[in-house]
């Protein structure tokens, strides 16, 4: 089959599966936490959140430990968080791994790699 049908995204509030962005900033780095399903309901509440971080000027890490979906508008705004980042001189990691299942939807989606790797060291709250 030559295209894929792209999954439609219900508002948390109608489904009743939660969804949670927060970030926390620290001392020495931002942590950007991104729970449930991450997609275009959450994509103005993501972005908000990763301007803040990069207006900090401090270190970010974004954590998928518990997200269960990400979408293809969430994957977007990974990848121009990661060259607004990089362009600011600002180092912006993963906190921890990509979980598999979403690594596994990812590449059906035709994404060859994740925007971001691991951070070298771990966060401590």
């Amino acid at each position: 089959m030559w295209w894929r049908p792209v999954p439609v995204i219900v508002p948390s509030a109608v489904t009743g599966l939660a969804m949670a962005v927060s970030l926390d900033k620290g001392q020495q780095l931002s942590l950007l936490r991104l729970d449930g399903e991450i997609g275009v309901t959450s994509a103005a509440e993501i972005k908000t959140s990763l301007l803040e971080a990069l207006s900090a000027g401090k270190e970010t890490r974004i954590d998928l430990a518990h997200a269960t979906d990400l979408d293809v508008t969430a994957m977007q705004l990974l990848w121009a968080a990661r060259q607004a980042f990089s362009v600011s001189g600002i180092k912006l990691a993963l906190a921890n791994p990509v979980p598999d299942p979403i690594l596994s939807e990812l590449r059906d989606m035709g994404f060859e790699s994740f925007p971001l790797s691991v951070a070298e060291t771990e966060v401590h709250s």
